[in-house]
């Protein structure tokens, strides 16, 4: 919950800096993980955090970089929650690549869009497909925060 979201953090932080080749330069968190953090309290009740305004996004935590975005918790589009709130890690040791023959198929009729039928608009859709990939060099160059059940605010 709010109460253990700095110290779990930090803990991640902990694990990931005890690698022998690794080092932390940022997170991707999910903005539900920025509110908990933003509702932290201490014991008398101050904010934890009054750096983080609500609405607003924050672009670092601690000194390190921060990427807000739904989709680390993987709710793109219709997709379930995963129920992660939070990676952190060393973001060089993450590898980018997509292939080099990039396919582009003109479409001259139909309605592959579902927005009327191309030819009698007068118009010709073209269809690239690039293909994607990641991976990550060192497995423990990155920590995962969850949204454990016990903790689940409503």
């Amino acid at each position: 919950g709010a109460k253990n979201a700095d110290k779990e953090i930090w803990d991640g932080y902990g694990l990931v800096i005890a690698g022998e080749s690794t080092d932390f330069t940022g997170f991707a968190w999910d903005p539900r993980l920025v509110a908990m953090l933003a509702n932290a309290r201490d014991t008398q009740g101050r904010r934890l955090n009054p750096d983080i305004n609500m609405g607003g996004g924050i672009s670092s935590y601690s000194g390190q970089r921060v990427g807000i975005s739904k989709s680390v918790s993987g709710q793109v589009d219709s997709s379930a929650d995963t129920q992660i709130r939070g990676i952190g890690g060393d973001w060089d040791s993450l590898r980018f690549g997509f292939n080099d023959q990039i396919t582009v198929t003109p479409i001259p009729y139909g309605d592959p869009m579902g927005t009327g039928d191309v030819a009698a608009r007068g118009a010709v859709v073209y269809k690239a497909e690039v293909t994607f990939g990641w991976t990550v060099m060192d497995l423990n160059s990155f920590v995962i925060y969850e949204n454990k059940l016990a903790d689940v605010e409503a």
